[in-house]
């Protein structure tokens, strides 16, 4: 709706109608009858609903995406064995030096192996073991989980520095290896 008035300088002014409504709605909002306000306080809400909905349905499947299983599906167990420190490979056992100070994950892949390896960073103590929980390979990579094993309570252990870490040898593969 549109009013149109004669300024006293002859300008023509006018008054949207969308601003009368922001002053009904004002007058109505004061003098409490918000019937008209709960009205469109309902549509925009449901609105919103109908849109979230509609979001909904489309990322989980209804627009033509399939679904597909997030867990991880195991192949078979690997083969390993613990490297000790004085089989190590020259260039492996220089990089765990460089890196044995920082909680450090990472493979080496040598003609006929792969070395995987888990440390741990420094520790205040001795008396630590590394337990190896799984070795698999799954579809896309190669999982190897270990476990921390810290002293015995009771246990004598010595008061200085130690940086566990371990070393696995499996065989040959190229797939990436996610630690766990």
């Amino acid at each position: 709706m549109h009013i149109f008035y004669f300024h006293k300088y002859n300008r023509l002014r006018t008054y949207v109608g969308q601003q009368m409504n922001k002053k009904k709605r004002m007058v109505a909002y004061r003098k409490g009858n918000t019937e008209q306000l709960d009205a469109k306080r309902r549509k925009w809400s449901v609105f919103v609903l109908f849109s979230a909905i509609f979001i909904c349905l489309v990322s989980t499947g209804i627009g033509g995406c399939g679904w597909k299983k997030t867990g991880v599906e195991k192949l078979r167990d690997l083969d390993y064995t613990v490297v000790g420190e004085a089989e190590l490979p020259g260039k492996l056992k220089t990089e765990i030096e460089a890196r044995k100070a920082e909680d450090f994950k990472m493979t080496y892949l040598l003609d006929d192996a792969l070395y995987i390896v888990h440390g741990f960073g420094m520790q205040e103590t001795g008396g630590y073991s590394i337990q190896v929980q799984a070795l698999y390979l799954a579809e896309n990579a190669i999982y190897f989980e270990t476990d921390l094993i810290g002293p015995e309570n009771g246990a004598k252990v010595e008061k200085c520095v130690s940086y566990p870490y371990i070393v696995v040898k499996t065989e040959r593969l190229t797939e990436n290896v996610v630690f766990e």
